[in-house]
């Protein structure tokens, strides 16, 4: 049963992907936090290794003439960014590790969205993305395959909630108003 969102499917066909698609994941059994929770490999075996894009143009007004600018919504199903996530160059503890310890949750890495942010769910499946500085953390969605749509559609905020990593809320996380337009 198909459970990606009727409106998505033809990226990821593009891709390479089709349903029933499974890639064995045996040799990843176990990770840096001890083994890998059954769905998160389930999942993992539909999509490792695909590149999934919807690129276009969109137009714009600016100084009242109209533009466009092309835009690559994309997400990169890998996991050898999991490796840098973890412990950094430097021995530093990577935006994986931090993340989970900061929410309480283990994070397992899906791959990256558009070079800029690192993409995880957690044992339930629910899509993360981030990098550590300019976005910080934000829940995409709870439903994996709605979390995909939302990267793909460049829709991150609707369902999103944001991560609070200082002050006296750090840990907590917050719904972002989005302007209706």
């Amino acid at each position: 049963m198909i459970r990606l969102p009727e409106e998505i499917i033809p990226y990821f066909e593009e891709a390479g992907w089709k349903e029933g698609r499974k890639i064995d994941l045996s040799n990843l059994l176990k990770n840096e936090f001890g083994e890998y929770p059954e769905n998160y490999l389930l999942f993992m075996s539909e999509f490792l290794g695909l590149e999934i894009h919807n690129k276009g143009e969109i137009e714009y007004i600016s100084d009242g003439q109209v533009d466009k600018i092309e835009y690559d919504n994309y997400i990169h199903f890998d996991l050898m960014y999991g490796e840098e996530l973890v412990i950094d160059a430097e021995g530093e503890e990577g935006g994986i590790k931090y993340y989970s310890d900061l929410i309480g949750k283990k994070l397992y890495p899906i791959g990256m969205v558009r070079d800029d942010f690192t993409a995880a769910v957690d044992e339930n499946l629910a899509v993360y993305i981030f990098n550590t500085g300019i976005l910080g953390c934000v829940k995409v969605h709870d439903d994996p395959y709605q979390g995909l749509k939302c990267i793909l559609k460049n829709d991150l905020y609707t369902h999103a909630y944001i991560l609070e990593e200082e002050g006296e809320h750090k840990g907590k996380w917050f719904k972002r108003k989005v302007p209706k337009g």
